[in-house]
């Protein structure tokens, strides 16, 4: 009992510092948030947004765009609400701006902010915009499906079709979609691989043999051998379920050319006899088919039919298709007074099946011709047998990098280091004596300060040289002697052991690598366009 009574106070004791311990960790906790809060400067931006205050949200980014540290964050955050507010082209000028302020850590980032880009050009209609932004998409990922996709249904519209296979092809090891296929099989017709383009076009028929669009396109490579007999039976089923008299006109021209190519004019005769006869030919051509089979009748020696179709053609122009020649055979004429004037039978044919098919007839109803006018060589060198992206389009590894800058010639060399001098914020560049053979010395003035001078080492070293700590003890007296505040180490070759301890014992010397001369590299070369 005693021990009872002397327990409970302390039991009291114990829960009230409980108490009070809690109190103290929640106010250390909501301090610790409301910290949080106030340090995310985007914090009131995104509250804004979230509800629907876009106009009240650009004016506090706009601001908040003059800082250097929160600018590539802010333009983000400005694109996105100008999207919200239908203003497509600032928008589309702000993801900009925030790739040029390196808002990325990462290049699937930066691909994301690109597809906004290709986006908006794409919906204001804009398709050289869009090109470009694909092919910098694909500067950054090589295997972007999509991307791929789109470069080469855009190339293989404007008939640039040697830059369409490399693309769909490239779009193909991710995806088989009909559609893309398809693509890639006008492609290679169009390029003159015909077995190439059958054996795609009979893979898609393999798996799907009741798509119209592919079995008619189907029919318009089939018009060679050995494809002949297949495409003449395709022809024939499309012919019997087609509605659409224009189809059907088409489907008519197909079926005998391949009569024609496969020699088989009685089939050509017989398809011809049958459908006159139920006066099923298409409407708008009946005249031109039943001058054919007024052809064929002849090619058959069957004089009486013969007879009988040119009386029912005959309206007195004889003048049309041949009709005064045809006369001649037809009542079987001694044909030498006349052979001067007369064209040859199997010449008369030529001319009536040849022209049955238009030039790129694949290509024609295919529906991938677009004509869309983009500028090719702008962004390809088309000069040579096999089409090349140009530098600035094209993948720039650091490897890559590190040749183009060995190899620059030296006008374009000093442009280049001009640009990278510009590009880091300083201006009125002086060349420096280096003395050193493969090293490049430039002093210039910040334009943020007339105070600050830097020092700009440019190291011409090939892939597997190192840079010495005593190059770069070098580097430091140099500076000293200039009075330089910095110094800037631009080179694709890496530095020793003894140089990168120096490097890291010195604030004012910072180092730009091979990775940063692959894009300034890229930068540099799309500029001067």
């Amino acid at each position: 009992m005693l021990y009872g009574l002397h327990f409970r106070p302390i039991l009291k004791k114990g829960m009230l510092y409980l108490i009070v311990l809690s109190i103290f960790v929640l106010a250390g906790l909501l301090a610790w948030l409301l910290t949080l809060r106030k340090s995310n400067p985007f914090h009131l931006v995104q509250k804004l947004m979230d509800e629907g205050k876009y106009d009240d949200a650009v004016i506090k980014l706009t601001a908040m765009s003059e800082d250097v540290d929160l600018a590539p964050r802010s333009y983000i955050y400005l694109a996105e609400c100008h999207e919200q507010l239908g203003a497509r082209e600032l928008a589309r000028t702000c993801y900009r701006k925030a790739i040029d302020a390196g808002a990325f850590d990462d290049k699937d980032r930066e691909i994301e902010i690109f597809k906004k880009i290709s986006e908006i050009y794409r919906t204001e209609g804009d398709i050289e915009g869009f090109f470009e932004t694909c092919l910098e998409i694909l500067r950054l990922n090589p295997n972007d499906e999509l991307a791929n996709q789109e470069v080469g249904l855009i190339a293989l519209g404007d008939s640039h079709y040697s830059i369409a296979e490399i693309y769909l092809k490239a779009a193909m090891q991710a995806s088989d979609e009909p559609q893309l296929v398809l693509a890639y099989a006008v492609t290679q017709w169009q390029l003159g691989e015909r077995e190439s383009a059958m054996s795609v076009m009979e893979k898609l028929l393999a798996e799907n043999d009741s798509d119209p669009t592919h079995n008619l396109l189907y029919v318009t490579m089939a018009i060679y051998a050995p494809h002949l007999s297949r495409g003449k039976q395709v022809a024939l089923k499309l012919i019997e379920q087609s509605t659409d008299q224009s189809i059907r006109q088409l489907l008519f021209n197909i079926y005998l050319f391949q009569c024609y190519q496969g020699k088989a004019l009685r089939e050509a005769l017989d398809f011809l006899k049958r459908h006159h006869e139920a006066n099923t030919l298409p409407t708008e051509k009946k005249k031109e088919y039943q001058y054919l089979l007024l052809i064929l009748f002849l090619n058959d020696e069957m004089f009486l039919e013969a007879s009988r179709l040119y009386r029912e053609l005959d309206d007195g122009e004889q003048s049309y298709r041949d009709m005064k020649h045809l006369k001649v055979f037809i009542d079987q004429i001694d044909l030498n007074p006349h052979a001067e004037n007369l064209k040859p039978f199997k010449q008369i044919l030529k001319d009536n099946f040849d022209p049955l098919l238009i030039p790129d007839l694949t290509f024609a109803i295919s529906g991938f011709r677009k004509n869309r006018g983009v500028d090719i060589g702008k962004y390809f060198d088309t000069t040579g047998g096999k089409p090349v992206l140009r530098i600035e389009y094209d993948v720039m590894t650091a490897e890559k990098g590190a040749d183009l800058f060995m190899q620059m010639m030296p006008e374009d060399f000093q442009r280049f280091v001009l640009y990278i001098i510009t590009n880091l914020e300083y201006n009125e560049p002086v060349k420096e004596a280096s003395g050193e053979k493969d090293l490049v010395l430039y002093s210039a003035i910040s334009s943020k300060s007339k105070s600050i001078r830097a020092l700009f080492a440019f190291y011409r070293l090939r892939t597997g040289a190192h840079i010495s700590d005593i190059s770069i003890r070098n580097l430091q007296t140099k500076m000293q002697a200039l009075k330089a505040d910095k110094t800037y180490i631009i080179s694709s070759a890496q530095l020793t052991e003894g140089a990168l301890n120096v490097l890291a014992a010195e604030p004012s010397l910072k180092q730009y690598d091979a990775e940063h001369l692959a894009e300034w590299l890229h930068d540099f070369y799309k500029s001067r366009r």
